[in-house]
């Protein structure tokens, strides 16, 4: 086992910078997910990480050494891929032992190795059969074997769950989620997804255009987002978005002009805006209260799941649909106006400008009483 340290690392591809002056530091044992859409850079850090890229300025540790320019093989890290990329005409046991033999190592080793391997993930029954003979989750679990006989100190995944059905992406991220208790080892995962992210990682990192835009447990980064983009990414269904003008930062309250909600007081301090400055208002949907309150909402839709329920619809001068969220069964129908409420200490306010957030009272009263 071992922590990575990435520092100032850039890559190009021609004259396209991918990754911008990137650093982490990946705690020995530490669970990290990067997160983002697709072309964000993520799997291309992964692969600068596993050696399969070259660095174009920084540095790369692996514990205390310095592996930017050493080759795969010497940077004991296994990588699991998105493809199981099995051999078809091997057995399960020959394929977890092919890298092994590789590597010239004994034969008691390596069916050790193998034995563990299986036993671990649940494969003991599946040893004799070819990759053509399993299901995707089955090849997947012989993927992640592959990488665990190998005992590296650190494991990579580049989206191994995204070719697998809904109920395989469940459980299987289950079991890398028990994996990684059992082995403690080091993992750096990525994923488009962000619920797997929120449910599988210790920390997340949220990635655009190349660069990190925010690290921070999951709670940390649904509660607190650094800015609209991190704020719009995290969270399901995402945090709904009102454009904002300041008219008033008297007294010690700030009040808003808000589009749709109309004039709302906010919970930041009066000094940190102006009189007229541009804001954005950010509330997330399960933070929203239906049926009492200030403001109405024309129903476009609703999706029942039978615990909860989401409404969807419009407000005037709002171009996207709002949602709101009700934690049990509720019945309405198209062109149905519901009132509702929005908490004020429940909102997230950013700057138009640069689009960080702005600090509320409420999480600063929060930091202040631990």
């Amino acid at each position: 086992m071992a922590s990575l340290s990435i520092d100032h690392v850039v890559k190009n591809f021609g004259n396209v910078e991918v990754i911008k002056d990137v650093s982490l530091k990946v705690k020995d044992g530490e669970f990290v997910v990067l997160v983002g859409p697709s072309g964000c850079g993520k799997s291309t850090l992964l692969r600068l990480i596993a050696g399969l890229e070259d660095v174009t300025k920084g540095d790369i540790f692996v514990g205390d050494e310095n592996v930017t320019r050493r080759s795969p093989a010497q940077r004991r890290i296994a990588m699991v891929f998105q493809s199981y990329a099995l051999y078809p005409h091997m057995s399960v046991r020959k394929n977890l032992a092919f890298g092994l033999e590789n590597l010239r190592m004994d034969r008691k080793e390596i069916n050790d190795r193998v034995s563990r391997a299986a036993d671990m993930l649940g494969l003991e029954k599946l040893l004799d059969r070819r990759p053509k003979a399993l299901s995707g989750g089955q090849r997947q679990r012989v993927a992640i074997g592959r990488a665990i006989v190998r005992e590296p100190s650190m494991f990579l995944f580049d989206e191994p769950l995204s070719n697998l059905d809904a109920k395989l992406r469940v459980q299987t991220r289950g079991e890398i989620i028990k994996l990684h208790r059992q082995l403690k080892s080091t993992m750096v995962y990525v994923t488009h997804d962000q619920v797997e992210a929120m449910t599988m990682a210790d920390r997340i990192v949220v990635m655009h255009d190349g660069i990190m835009e925010q690290v921070g447990t999951p709670l940390e980064l649904f509660d607190t987002p650094a800015n609209l983009f991190v704020a719009g990414f995290i969270g399901s269904p995402k945090m709904n978005f009102f454009d904002a003008t300041v008219t008033s930062t008297s007294g010690g309250t700030v009040t808003a002009d808000t589009t749709g909600l109309g004039e709302i007081a906010l919970p930041i301090p009066s000094d940190s805006v102006k009189d007229g400055e541009k804001l954005v208002i950010g509330v997330r949907p399960s933070h929203t209260e239906v049926g009492e309150g200030p403001f109405r909402l024309t129903v476009e839709y609703q999706e029942s799941l039978g615990t909860e329920t989401f409404i969807y619809g419009r407000l005037a001068g709002v171009e996207e649909l709002i949602t709101l969220h009700v934690q049990h069964h509720y019945e309405t129908d198209s062109g149905v106006e519901l009132s509702f409420n929005l908490p004020a200490e429940r909102l997230h306010v950013f700057r138009a400008s640069d689009e960080n957030r702005i600090p509320t009272t409420t999480a600063m009263q929060k930091g202040a009483s631990q």
